[in-house]
């Protein structure tokens, strides 16, 4: 079957509207010989830039991902962070809350100066120094003689 250059064919949908579709054929060795030589030229370096955007597009990509990689890390460290500092202002509070009171004034006081009430005797322990011992070491010279029996 032949088509002329250009055909339009009308089709009529399942909704009434007619439809045109332009039909072209195909020519298939329309070059002549020096655009076919040229033909695997333009193929080869078209290849070689898209293999260049793509290898562009992969570096893009790598950078994204090792910038989302240090992101989750930096959120999972605060957040760790976060929960320390959560943990030592209750710490704090509770704290706040022993020096409120008169008892808790008192010892801190105490702790923090070493002072006793008036009639008070104050008794400091201080902890027993270790024992050195004075372990004789001899000369190598006299292993050597008592190996030998001198």
């Amino acid at each position: 079957m032949e088509f002329p250059e250009k055909c339009v064919a009308a089709d009529v949908g399942p909704s009434g509207f007619t439809w045109y579709t332009l039909i072209m054929p195909l020519r298939l060795s329309s070059r002549s010989g020096r655009e076919s030589s040229q033909h695997p030229v333009r193929q080869g370096v078209t290849i070689a830039v898209l293999v260049l955007v793509i290898f562009w597009l992969g570096s893009l990509i790598w950078g994204l991902a090792g910038k989302a990689q240090f992101a989750w890390s930096t959120a999972r460290e605060t957040q760790s962070e976060a929960a320390a500092l959560r943990a030592r202002e209750e710490i704090l509070k509770a704290n706040i809350a022993t020096l409120n009171t008169p008892r808790g004034k008192e010892a801190a006081i105490r702790t923090a100066f070493g002072v006793a009430r008036p009639g008070e005797q104050v008794i400091i322990v201080v902890p027993p120094q270790p024992a050195t011992s004075t372990a004789t070491t001899t000369p190598w010279w006299q292993h050597v003689f008592g190996w030998v029996g001198l």
